[in-house]
């Protein structure tokens, strides 16, 4: 049963991946928009499409880590050649296993001023909306002969819980970045966002950013401009505590607990949760 439920999420990603992007949804999408009708009969088409397109992403994924596997398991099946003398004596004693190295870090935690930027963008600036920030960076080893790994496509993941409910966040919303992914390559900062005053609203609320394909990369053109920025979503009642985790290729690159809380008069305080005083951020 649990291996059914796992194929069914799978299934369902990749059909809203599918559904919600690509070269088709994109036709469809210019089509329309250029005044043209689509019958209701053609949207059932797509979405039926979608559902086999999802399926056959997720066995093929199933059957590219069973091939994988395979492979392994054979290579390692070989015949080998009989141990030197000595050899059972090293083999006994025990080894630690070498530790997957994680170079990201916070290096900042504070609370700034935010606008729009360029191409949808969020960016930094003091007389900004107040926003709660958090900077990581990939420091680079300073072990001699030790290079630093670098991280692509790296997203975050933000839990917000409070007195009254838990928000979850599944892609926060990076500064001065159109999706949702960033890279970190050695010595490279990327500046998360994890709270902020909604304009409209004028309440406190976190960033999801759905946007997973740069349409600026490759093709920039004069006076095209991308107005989609990131959707809002209402955060607990404060204070809550927020869990930070960044992934990326499937690898918890960094987890870690923060404490967020903002008055009446929307003052933003944040501050890591640790066993010692930390100093926090704020802003009016």
């Amino acid at each position: 049963m649990k291996r059914i439920w796992k194929f069914t999420q799978a299934v369902i990603h990749h059909w809203k991946i599918f559904i919600t992007g690509g070269v088709l949804i994109a036709g469809v999408s210019l089509w329309q928009m250029t005044g043209h009708y689509l019958p209701p009969k053609a949207g059932w088409i797509i979405g039926a499409i979608a559902i086999v397109v999802a399926f056959f992403r997720a066995w093929n994924e199933e059957y590219q880590r069973a091939e994988s596997l395979q492979r392994s398991h054979e290579q390692e099946t070989r015949d080998l050649p009989p141990p030197p003398p000595g050899f059972e004596e090293l083999d006994a004693i025990p080894k630690e296993e070498p530790s997957h190295k994680l170079t990201i870090e916070a290096v900042s935690v504070r609370t700034t001023g935010m606008v729009p930027g360029n191409h949808a963008t969020l960016t930094e600036w003091g007389e900004g909306l107040p926003t709660a920030i958090i900077a990581f960076k990939n420091k680079p080893s300073t072990v001699p002969g030790q290079q630093t790994e670098s991280f692509y496509g790296v997203s975050a993941n933000l839990t917000y819980v409070g007195a009254d409910r838990t928000e979850h966040i599944d892609y926060g919303n990076w500064l001065d970045e159109y999706t949702r992914y960033v890279d970190f390559k050695p010595g490279e900062t990327r500046t998360l966002v994890i709270a902020t005053i909604d304009r409209e609203s004028k309440s406190v609320v976190g960033l999801y950013n759905p946007k997973k394909n740069n349409p600026l990369r490759g093709r920039i053109r004069s006076g095209m401009t991308i107005l989609h920025g990131p959707d809002v979503r209402m955060l607990p009642i404060p204070p809550c505590e927020v869990t930070i985790t960044l992934v990326g290729d499937n690898i918890t690159l960094l987890s870690e607990d923060y404490q967020l809380n903002w008055t009446a008069d929307k003052k933003i305080e944040i501050r890591k949760i640790e066993s010692h005083t930390s100093e926090g951020a704020r802003v009016q």
